[in-house]
């Protein structure tokens, strides 16, 4: 590592992106990514290498599995968990059926909800004071704990 990746990791590790827990993970541990665009990318070049291996063997090489390696399927159910180098993803069009997400209930409002003037009324409506005084509690540890 040079000073930049250093400097890089202590920054994230000061505003919380990265965690000191995270360096005990195995190496065997499932890739995270933050957002699609990264595992896109390597899943491309995953693709790109498997391809590459492909024309050199001639197209000798054996089909990717469907979804799991046999090994795996024998595992024990709790350590099985599959590795996104394992699936292969396909696309197809979602359908919806517009009847699942349709609303059912009631949306008319009873007066004393449309009575309410302000959105802290409007909360201590729905909500009790004891979850009041938690979330105050609690923002008040994270702001101690953050520095503001």
């Amino acid at each position: 590592m040079n000073d930049e990746d250093i400097s890089t990791l202590l920054w994230r590790l000061e505003n919380g992106e990265v965690s000191e827990d995270e360096s005990d993970l195995d190496e065997d541990a499932l890739d995270y990514y933050d957002n699609v665009g990264e595992l896109q990318a390597d899943l491309e070049r995953e693709n790109q290498i498997l391809e590459e291996i492909l024309t050199e063997n001639d197209g000798t090489a054996p089909d990717p599995p469907l979804i799991f390696d046999e090994l795996v399927e024998n595992q024990p159910h709790s350590n099985a968990t599959p590795s996104l180098r394992d699936l292969i993803w396909k696309k197809k069009n979602l359908d919806l059926v517009d009847q699942a997400f349709t609303f059912l209930g009631c949306t008319d409002y009873p007066p004393i909800i449309m009575n309410l003037s302000t959105p802290y009324q409007y909360f201590s409506y729905f909500f009790d004071e004891s979850l009041l005084a938690r979330i105050v509690t609690e923002s008040n540890k994270y702001a101690i704990q953050k520095k503001y």
